[in-house]
């Protein structure tokens, strides 16, 4: 085999290998053993890293209406997911401050989750 052919196959190698954990969201290296234990251990790390603050409190004061305070010493990036109504955009929640959002134009949206974003 080639130079240029073995450069070739690990990069198809790697490029299914991310097609997978894109796809699935699950690494490669649950699958098969094509991902390198560390680029496994990087992916868990960057899992931990987008776990919910524990210092955002969610206040669901009715199934259409939530009230979001952020207790924490910064801001984040967050997002309410709805049933059966669109999403909001992505908002940056300031420490401190708190966000009162309804989706009462959709009478038959309820509120879901609140992700970061």
């Amino acid at each position: 085999m080639g130079k240029m052919t073995r450069i070739a196959a690990i990069a198809a190698g790697i490029c299914a290998a991310g097609a997978v954990t894109f796809a699935t969201g699950t690494p490669a290296s649950a699958t098969s053993a094509a991902m390198p234990s560390a680029a496994t251990s990087s992916l868990q790390a960057t899992s931990a890293l987008r776990a919910f603050p524990t210092c955002i409190r969610i206040d669901v004061r009715t199934f259409n209406h939530v009230v979001i305070f952020n207790n924490c010493p910064f801001a984040h990036n967050i997002k309410i997911i709805w049933n059966n109504a669109p999403d909001t955009e992505c908002y940056r929640l300031g420490s401190g401050r708190t966000w009162d959002k309804a989706a009462y134009s959709w009478p038959f949206a309820s509120y879901d989750t609140t992700v970061l974003c």
